[in-house]
């Protein structure tokens, strides 16, 4: 094929530069001995074969094979076979753009040696019709561009005999053990797979794999993805390398398990029969089996309150989350809580906090907060942080639940749906810690609370405390809810109640007496609080045996300060 520099070849490529270029090298050309004799770095000492002249009367242009047969005989043979034999196509050109330029620089030197480049107008370019190629080397690119010589020739062999390739040693389509071992693969070493997975292999290193396997003394890359030898020496072709199983659940539990089998958690030993399967999700979905941890910049010991999950990293919503966790609280969408797994709400950050350390880890469990892996008051606190309306982080504190350490979640289900806040109704949920009260609720006179006539928290606030100063008078308008006319204010009120309330005389769980009081008898419940004067004799069968006999108005009168009608 002869080599022309018009439309149909090397003017197509050169362009205006080329173009340029061309005009210069002619122009030396026409001046003898002016192109000294230069040899490019690495040329062996012996000169190539000279260069043919043409005799006189022939075309002066020169084909690829004249000069480069064996070369060209084995392109003709080579994956890239059909570019040099289709006579629509450039061939050798295709890729060595400037071939003329080539010729006359060649001829013009007196060793035949051509200067450094070749005269070509640019380097081969693989994109031209590889356009799609650079997608599936994605991660490699960064570390590929710090390498300035790499190029796509630095693993792909451009002239590579059929024989060579993966096709022509035989291997299957899609590599498999048997494949690789059918075919002789062998290892090749960690060093071979850098050469072109630098960045991935430099992961590796610093990771829990390959900090594992490096103790066990393995093959490292070639633990998982099998002997490389075949893909090396193919130029990188998938037939000669076992790709990870990412989308078959069945294969990749397999490839796991087979190190895995005595640490894996029970959902991993039989993963594929799991919920964490559904969907062809694989242990990979979740797992990076390539990533550092732990990652950079997070605490080793991971986040302990939600303030730090939210300050240490940022959001990945809640589709990220179901990646991994396909249902991980059955219920959660019908329950108090489902309206805040809509897509403008906090949804599962809002309670376990910003979950991109988390992801970034492959699932390290210290860069995510469990609710009930923390401490009571960092647990609480989550809590508080959206219903301070019931209380705050300083009054929970002080609360006698806050104080014996009681959270949040020994009462209440984030997942209950609504109009049930609590794991169990009332009473049976106080009854689980409130022993002493539930035996006062056995004795012959009580609150109807077994009825459900009155909750416990009809009387009792359980989220916010009292001070000594409020006491009385919570345990008063307690009281008054249902006891109005007891509760009416008087001009004398019964002093007993600025101190207590109606609790210093009454036991309002459960008592012997009628009437809820604290004494079975009524000279004993005030003789509790007040030293009779000498005039009252409370001997048995003595008139002053009965207090309420003068002290009618025992809650308080509007005649006398001593409380008499």
């Amino acid at each position: 094929m002869l080599l022309g520099l018009g439309k149909g070849s090397a003017g197509r490529w050169l362009g205006p530069a080329g173009g340029f270029l061309l005009a210069a090298a002619l122009a030396l050309v026409a001046r003898p001995g002016t192109i000294p004799a230069l040899a490019a770095p690495g040329d062996p000492a012996a000169p190539p074969a000279p260069i043919p002249a043409p005799a006189e009367g022939e075309d002066e242009e020169l084909s690829c094979k004249d000069c480069h047969e064996e070369v060209f005989d084995a392109s003709t043979k080579a994956i890239h076979a059909k570019v040099v034999a289709d006579p629509n196509l450039d061939s050798c050109e295709m890729c060595h753009s400037g071939g003329k330029v080539h010729i006359k620089l060649a001829q013009a030197s007196s060793t035949g040696k051509l200067p450094p480049g070749g005269g070509f107008a640019k380097a081969p370019d693989c994109l031209l019709c590889h356009r799609h190629e650079p997608a599936r080397h994605e991660k490699e690119l960064p570390a590929w561009r710090e390498r300035k010589s790499a190029a796509c020739t630095t693993c792909h062999r451009a002239h590579m005999p059929k024989a060579e390739t993966a096709k022509g040693r035989g291997l299957a389509e899609k590599a498999t053990a048997e494949s690789l071992k059918a075919a002789g693969a062998s290892p090749a070493g960690e060093a071979a797979c850098s050469k072109c997975h630098d960045a991935p292999v430099k992961d590796f290193r610093a990771s829990a794999h390959g900090k594992a396997l490096a103790d066990k003394g393995a093959a490292s890359c070639e633990s998982c993805h099998g002997p490389a030898s075949l893909h090396v020496a193919t130029g990188g072709s998938r037939r000669g390398i076992l790709p990870a199983p990412r989308t078959d659940t069945a294969a990749m539990a397999a490839l796991c398990l087979s190190c895995h089998e005595k640490d894996a958690p029970d959902h991993a030993r039989d993963f594929a029969a799991s919920k964490y399967a559904e969907g062809g999700r694989t242990c990979a979905t979740c797992h990076r089996i390539h990533q550092r941890r732990p990652i950079e910049g997070f605490p080793e010991g991971g986040f302990a309150t939600l303030a730090e999950a939210r300050k240490g990293a940022v959001p990945v919503g809640s589709a990220r989350c179901a990646d991994c966790h396909k249902d991980p609280h059955p219920g959660l969408d019908r329950s108090r809580h489902g309206p805040l797994m809509a897509k403008d709400r906090q949804g599962c950050e809002g309670c376990h906090g910003n979950g991109w350390a988390h992801a970034a880890s492959a699932g390290k469990r210290s860069l995510i907060l469990n609710p009930v892996r923390l401490e009571p008051a960092a647990r609480d606190g989550i809590c508080l942080s959206c219903h301070e309306a019931k209380a705050t982080p300083a009054s929970w504190e002080r609360h006698p639940h806050g104080q014996a350490g009681i959270g949040c979640l020994a009462c209440h289900d984030p997942f209950s749906p609504p109009g049930y806040a609590t794991k169990a109704p009332q009473p049976g949920l106080c009854a689980r810690c409130h022993g002493v009260q539930v035996a006062q609720f056995r004795l012959p006179n009580h609150h109807p609370v077994e009825t459900g006539a009155v909750k416990c928290s009809d009387c009792h606030d359980m989220h916010r405390p009292s001070s000594p100063l409020s006491a009385a008078k919570r345990w008063t308008d307690a009281c008054a809810a249902c006891h109005r006319f007891e509760a009416t204010p008087r001009m004398f009120p019964h002093e007993a109640g600025r101190a207590d309330g109606c609790i210093a005389c009454h036991e309002p769980h459960g008592s012997t007496s009628p009437r809820l009081l604290r004494f079975s008898r009524v000279v004993d419940l005030c003789l509790s609080c007040h030293i009779p004067p000498a005039t009252h004799d409370l001997s048995p069968g003595a008139g002053y045996a009965s207090c309420l006999a003068c002290h009618t108005e025992i809650h308080g009168s509007d005649a006398h300060r001593r409380l008499l009608r």
